[in-house]
């Protein structure tokens, strides 16, 4: 009876001795089917091989990696249908994985099939709802099948986490509202400072504003340089009314008039410090002249500016100037008070205004010796169709070569009028 049970355990050991052994094969074998089949998978991607794409599922069909590897790759080779097959198969081998259902949505798009396409974005969305990608191709989808408000509301928050995605959200709210800059504002929708420093810089670009992007430029909680950008840059498309509200909230001192088109044409807030596009501007580089602001006898205020030439200061350079918004086509006074003990020079200075590129619109006499007593100069001119005119200081072209000047000069109390309101 003994030995029977003996021989009977050894034999049931025997066979579980098998089984594992079979066990082990089979599971070893599994082990490395699917080390191969991922292996051909990753080289396929890499290479872009079809054969290998092939071979990874045939070696391991119920891999998610060789069906993702070989749906790319058939999609790329224009094979849309058994595209779409090999990443349905991948997406039900790996039904977590956003980016199966991303690429399944991607391949179902280009068959044609876009409510399959949209079923697979939104289930790439649910598994990776702060993602960009399945995002930003669920909100193209949708601008496709004509939901644009749906649309451009997806694209906004495919952009919250990648900025990359904004430049492009912008184009296509450009392509659907060509120059509508509210209407674009609102579908791109921008979120962070960047997307908002962006999209200000596009409208800006193509002579455009909206009323976000505005209040944007004009927020105190904007930085500094990037207001002070968008203040050259507006300059530069000759936004120049925009321009100068923007400086105005950034630069203008307390006690300023804010109705005068002449910014502190009394000097009585200017100094060293850059005070911005609108404010009085000197060159301190300039040889042969020293700019001072004094309190020595000015003609009202506390303040005039000072000049004392003593050599070789060069024609036709500006050296104080100061840019302005007036009304266009209008007629204007350019009013200033100066005073000089003596000016020695071929070339003596005097004021001009000019346009914005420089055109001539006005100038005043030379500025001489005045025995040191504050006489007014007026210079009028009218502006052209650009709501800004520059008025400088400068040295008129000599004919004498050398052509020093010596001397000294002050200024105070620039005033323009222009046409009376209506």
């Amino acid at each position: 009876m003994i030995g029977s049970r003996t021989r009977q355990s050894r034999r049931s050991s025997r066979f579980l001795a098998g089984l594992c052994a079979i066990l082990a094969l089979t599971l070893g074998a599994y082990a490395a089917r699917q080390y191969v089949s991922e292996y051909l998978a990753a080289s396929a991607i890499h290479l872009r091989s079809l054969s290998k794409a092939h071979r990874a599922v045939t070696i391991f069909e119920e891999d998610p990696s060789a069906q993702q590897a070989l749906g790319m790759i058939l999609l790329e080779n224009g094979d849309k249908e058994e595209a779409v097959r090999a990443l349905e198969h991948a997406a039900a081998l790996r039904e977590y994985d956003y980016k199966c259902w991303q690429l399944l949505g991607t391949a179902k798009q280009a068959n044609s099939d876009l409510s399959g396409a949209e079923a697979a974005y939104r289930r790439a969305i649910e598994l990776a709802p702060n993602y960009s990608q399945p995002n930003y191709s669920l909100g193209k989808l949708l601008l496709q099948t004509g939901r644009q408000q749906e649309g451009f509301k997806v694209l906004s928050k495919a952009a919250e986490n990648s900025f990359s995605l904004f430049p492009q959200i912008v184009d296509l709210a450009d392509d659907h509202y060509q120059n509508d800059a509210e209407a674009i504002e609102q579908a791109a929708n921008p979120k962070t400072l960047a997307a908002k420093t962006y999209l200000a810089r596009y409208l800006i670009s193509r002579s455009l504003m909206a009323p976000n992007t505005r209040s944007f430029l004009l927020d105190r909680k904007t930085p500094s340089s990037t207001r002070s950008d968008f203040i050259n840059l507006l300059i530069e498309k000759q936004n120049f009314p925009l321009a100068h509200e923007i400086w105005r909230s950034m630069f203008e001192p307390d006690g300023t008039d804010d109705e005068a088109i002449v910014f502190d044409g009394g000097f009585e807030h200017t100094s060293d410090s850059e005070i911005g596009a609108f404010g009085w501007h000197f060159d301190q580089e300039l040889p042969g002249v020293f700019l001072t602001r004094t309190q020595q006898q000015p003609y009202s205020g506390a303040y005039a500016i000072h000049l004392k030439f003593s050599g070789m200061v060069p024609t036709g350079r500006t050296i104080l100037s100061q840019l302005m918004l007036v009304q266009p086509d209008s007629e204007h006074v350019l009013r200033f008070y100066y005073r000089s003990p003596e000016i020695l020079s071929a070339s003596p200075p005097v004021i001009i205004v000019t346009d914005p590129a420089g055109g001539e619109l006005g100038r005043s006499a030379i500025l001489k010796g005045t025995e040191n007593g504050w006489v007014e100069m007026s210079v009028n001119f009218r502006s052209d169709r650009i709501p800004a005119v520059i008025v400088a200081l400068l040295r008129r072209p000599c004919e004498a070569s050398p052509c020093p000047i010596f001397g000294e000069l002050s200024l105070d109390d620039f005033s323009v009028t222009g046409p009376p309101s209506r």
